[in-house]
């Protein structure tokens, strides 16, 4: 588990230069955010479906390849869009600076985490640690209704692996919440559903634009039917990687016959 969380969190801060090296060409950036998904997606589908980051000792390359420097990372840029870019970076420099002459292990981070209460009573170290242990990528369903939006997460009759060994179904995840154009009153969502409300009913609820958060997501009918007029009437609102994103969500329920 101390080798691939070292190996996400040095492909984390080489997001960071790659991001700054083109920050004046958007388009870049945009192309090397649609490969990072890209890689991450056929990890999850073909190469490492449904396990967990945590590795055995004698792990083989391939292994380390399907399982390092990908969706850990979305995982650390989660936790920053939590805590703030500056914030976070100086956890990483502070616990950089420490082991020196050790080597820091994910521990050493959740040590920093675990001060930090979200929402008022969720700690942020449990579940970063809950992420990292537990494998699969979760689904959530949203829901608009007028002015009311319902999220459920959809995780039954799915097996996941707990750990480096154990396989079994798949538990409720601690979910990083995020609608495009609205601030929520929560970070997270820890239940199987929520309900909020007022929402505007013009509204297109885009949950977890541009992949930002691990988890796919799938719409109710009318809505899949907006996003897909909205992407041909102003393709300039969607990055590359929220296109991707959609049409991939879209197909893998749409396989699923949901």
């Amino acid at each position: 588990m101390t080798q691939n969380f070292r190996e996400d969190l040095v492909q984390y801060l080489a997001n960071k230069i790659v991001y700054r090296l083109f920050a004046s060409d958007r388009s870049k950036i945009e192309s090397y955010r649609l490969s990072e998904y890209v890689k991450v997606q056929m990890a999850e589908t073909f190469f490492a479906p449904g396990e967990s980051l945590m590795l055995s000792s004698d792990a083989s390359i391939p292994q380390i390849l399907s399982h390092c420097a990908l969706k850990g990372v979305i995982q650390l840029e989660s936790l920053e869009s939590i805590l703030g870019e500056g914030t976070f970076l100086s956890k990483i420099t502070s616990l950089i600076s420490q082991h020196k002459f050790r080597t820091y292990r994910i521990e050493s981070l959740l040590e920093h985490l675990r001060m930090h209460l979200i929402d008022g009573s969720i700690n942020l170290s449990q579940v970063f640690e809950f992420w990292r242990k537990n494998g699969g990528i979760p689904n959530l369903f949203v829901e608009k209704m007028d002015e009311k939006i319902r999220l459920t997460q959809i995780n039954r009759n799915r097996q996941s692996q707990i750990g480096n060994y154990l396989w079994a179904p798949m538990p409720l995840w601690p979910l990083r919440i995020s609608i495009r154009n609205l601030s929520l009153p929560v970070n997270f969502m820890v239940s199987q559903g929520l309900e909020m409300a007022p929402i505007d009913k013009k509204m297109i609820a885009l949950n977890n634009f541009d992949f930002e958060n691990l988890y796919r997501v799938n719409y109710d009918q009318n809505t899949w039917e907006r996003i897909h007029q909205s992407m041909s009437e102003s393709p300039q609102f969607f990055t590359q990687r929220s296109r991707a994103q959609l049409i991939n969500d879209f197909c893998y329920f749409y396989s699923l016959g949901k």
